[in-house]
Formats: structure tokens, sequence, C-alpha cells
């Protein structure tokens, strides 16, 4: 970024871990533009449009700054009622709108008790939050604010991607991209923040859960391919999976005209 706003480079029909789509704000690890995919039927994702991002924390003075110079005008926060209670969004104090819509039924954290791996959750994500996903991409496409709209959830991993991979896929994103999008937020989570994210579960939950590090901060592709190709099954298509869940045609075309 050379004046602040959100920047995504134009790649070629590789898709790769790109550190140059990353938008640099203080309390947030892992907040990126999806600008700049090809298409396949030709041109790219529009810059400074949709971001997807993690929660800041903490959420400062300094946070703000960073957002104004992006600048975000809608937040979409796909976050539960445990969540949100215990990390309340800082967004609307600061005169930015959100749009809540939380994706999973009951906690979150109940996957982790159950252990879940990555390729269930999708599943159960898909299966059964899917009027969900279609009012993120509605909100997505709508929103009448001035500025770039930011999907987060706590991690910017699960939530956050699945519901952006719909998305990218729905306006003609090629899946390789949608695929590499998604495995490129393990990037941003070291070693040292893994272990402090499961000492502090196993303290919520009062359990051993090192056995469950994949779910927690991994983004391994396979997954995401595997989900992608399970709607493909059932629905034919990310687009026919919005549809099949409220989206209206003209909503889709409007999700294009916004992000392209």
């Amino acid at each position: 970024m050379s004046d602040g706003r959100a920047v995504a480079q134009t790649h070629g029909s590789a898709p790769g871990r790109n550190a140059d789509r990353d938008v640099t704000v203080p309390g947030f690890r892992n907040l990126r533009d999806v600008g700049g995919y090809p298409l396949l039927g030709g041109g790219t994702t529009a810059p400074g449009r949709l971001l997807r991002g993690d929660f800041p924390a903490p959420a400062s003075a300094e946070t703000l700054d960073g957002l104004r110079r992006v600048p975000i005008g809608l937040v979409i926060d796909l976050r539960g009622d445990e969540e949100t209670t215990a990390d309340p969004s800082p967004f609307p104090g600061w005169g930015i709108a959100v749009h809540a819509e939380p994706l999973f039924e009951g906690s979150a954290s109940s996957f982790v008790a159950q252990r879940f791996s990555i390729e269930q959750m999708y599943a159960h994500l898909v299966q059964h939050s899917g009027a969900a996903l279609a009012r993120v991409a509605r909100a997505v496409a709508t929103t009448d604010t001035v500025g770039a709209t930011l999907v987060h959830c706590t991690a910017g991993k699960d939530r956050t991607g699945i519901a952006v991979a719909l998305i990218l896929s729905a306006i003609g994103v090629d899946r390789r991209h949608v695929v590499a999008d998604y495995a490129d937020t393990e990037r941003h989570y070291d070693q040292a923040w893994r272990r402090e994210r499961i000492a502090a579960l196993q303290q919520h939950h009062v359990v051993d859960l090192t056995d469950v590090i994949d779910l927690l901060a991994t983004s391994p592709a396979p997954a995401m391919a595997a989900v992608l190709d399970r709607i493909d099954a059932r629905w034919g298509s990310p687009e026919g999976y919005l549809r099949a869940h409220g989206l209206r045609d003209e909503e889709l075309g409007g999700l294009r005209d916004r992000l392209t």
C-alpha cells in the first residue's frame, strides 16, 4: 500500500500466496483485499471493494485511523452471540455500519469441543447456514455505504473463508484462485499464536485440545476444494447454492457489478 488504501496486485494464471494483498491496520492479524483476482470471462475483481479479516484485538484509536484510510463503509460480522458478548464490535461506536450475520447455529466453540474436523465443520456450515450465507452475499451486493465492505469472524479463517469463497466463485473467479485465497490465511498465524489460541480454548473447555490444532489454526486448500465440490454436487455451482438459499438473480448481478 502506498497511500493507506487497500491494494491488490493482479496475477497471472498461477494462483499463490500473496502478501501484496495484505492490508496493514493495527489490531488485525489477517486483513486482506480480495481485489485483483482474474475472472473466467476476462477482467479482474476490483481492489478496495471487499476485504476479509479477523476481529481486531486490541481495537484502538490506531485501528480506527487505519480503517479510515482504507476506507471501510460496511462491516459484516459473522460471529455468534457468545463471541460478540465476550468481545463487542467496536465498529458501531466508530460510526461504521455493521450487519450482524452469525453463521453457526449455537456456539462456534462447540465444534472444538466435539472434535469436528475442518471438513466436517464446513459440511455442517454449508448444510445449515445457507440462508445466512446468502444474506451475506446480499449485504455485499446491495450496500449503499461508501467504501469497502469488510467480512470478518474471529480469526478470518473458517466462516469468513466459506463466505468469501462463495462470493468470489459467484462472480466468476477461477476456483484455483478461490482456494488459494482461502489457504493464504494460514500464513498469518504463527506457532506462538497457535499456542496462545490452544491455551485460551483449553481454559474455556477445561480439556486437552492439542489434537484439534488443525481445526483451530490451519486453512488447508483441500478442505476448501472439498466443500466447493460438495456444493457443486448438490446445487450445481456456488451460484446455484446462493440462489437456492434466497439470493435473487438481480442481486447476483449487483454482486458482480460491485466487485468487478
